[in-house]
């Protein structure tokens, strides 16, 4: 298999199993993790987006807000939300970065009175913060990635340093983010499964050799 369709398997494996009660070890955020912060995250864009109406509107907040500096001194991108797709985990981490990126604008959006319907869609706190716990550990498969995409043909030899440090990164970041461990412990553990199957083949003492 190739490696974005491996990354795509391991990766897609660990944010499954972020709604696993029964590998969470603090209360409140095991909670938060049950409600599924990612589905909330999307929940948020696709009513922001289920209408023209809507969209312009987001838009409008963006910029009203930066003309009267609501959101800080550095002003917020007018930029647009995004769907992410089921099939591809780097759409959900596109997803997931944009709704961190504007969360400012999202609430003051969803605070209007004429979205009232969809106002309970408000990102909580405890979501945020696991939301940025995921953001950082989907951005090392990203940014690993991005450097043998880079490559015109990314040979095994080539590919099999990356996996590597991919899995060098993650044991260390199960450390740091410790409120989503188990997702990353879920993705490493594909990891080394598929690499465990690509030592014992011919192609890897051919690539190891080289």
């Amino acid at each position: 298999r190739c490696f974005p369709h491996v990354i795509n398997i391991a990766v897609q494996t660990g944010v499954r199993q972020l709604t696993n009660q029964r590998l969470m070890e603090q209360v409140t955020y095991a909670l938060a993790l049950q409600d599924d912060p990612v589905s909330q995250a999307r929940t948020v864009v696709r009513v922001s987006k289920a209408s023209g109406r809507r969209r312009e509107e987001f838009q409008d907040t963006i910029k009203e807000g930066n003309a009267v500096k609501l959101f800080g001194d550095s002003p917020l991108p007018e930029a647009v939300l995004l769907l992410d797709v089921d099939t591809r985990w780097s759409s959900i981490y596109a997803m997931i970065d944009r709704v961190l990126e504007l969360n400012q604008a999202i609430d003051e959006f969803l605070k209007r009175p004429n979205q009232e319907a969809i106002q309970h869609n408000c990102l909580r706190q405890v979501s945020l913060e696991l939301l940025c716990d995921i953001r950082e550990f989907l951005q090392v498969p990203h940014l690993v990635q991005e450097v043998l995409s880079a490559q015109k043909t990314p040979t095994l030899s080539m590919a099999l340093p990356g996996y590597e440090k991919l899995l060098a990164v993650l044991r260390l970041l199960k450390k740091k983010l410790w409120r989503i461990a188990h997702g990353i412990d879920a993705c490493i553990k594909k990891l080394e499964e598929y690499l465990g199957k690509a030592r014992q083949t011919d192609m890897y003492i051919l690539a190891m050799s080289t």
